[in-house]
């Protein structure tokens, strides 16, 4: 055998320990939770969670503010745009949604109210 012919398993005892530590983290929290804990990065949901309450408490210009929303393909809305400071804020929004189903016309676009609790 190679190597004297004896084996070891020494490899064993750090593996089971590092898998011991793994599954405490997971079961005692949540390990992305605490990964954006200790580098300071957010997630592409923390960030649009933070802007649309800021949104929702703020609204900008004189009329109310509109998310361009596209339904994925789970069927749930993707706010993909903030349509703010133009007068006719819906109807911009609107015609926003038109133009991107006239270009895609297996989704579907359409607006949602940004200001609203």
């Amino acid at each position: 055998m190679w190597g004297g012919g004896q084996m070891s398993d020494e490899g064993a005892g750090a593996g089971l320990i590092i898998l011991i530590i793994v599954g405490l983290w997971v079961f005692l929290g949540t390990p992305m939770r605490d990964i954006r804990t200790w580098t300071g990065n957010a997630t592409y949901d923390d960030q649009l969670d933070a802007l649309t309450d800021a949104v929702k408490k703020n609204k900008i210009g004189m009329t109310p503010d509109y998310w361009l929303t596209k339904t994925n393909f789970a069927g749930q809305p993707d706010r993909v745009a903030l349509i703010f400071g133009v007068i006719g804020d819906r109807e911009f929004c609107e015609d926003l949604a038109n133009l991107y189903m006239g270009k895609y016309p297996a989704d579907r676009y359409y607006c949602t109210a940004a200001n609203v609790d």
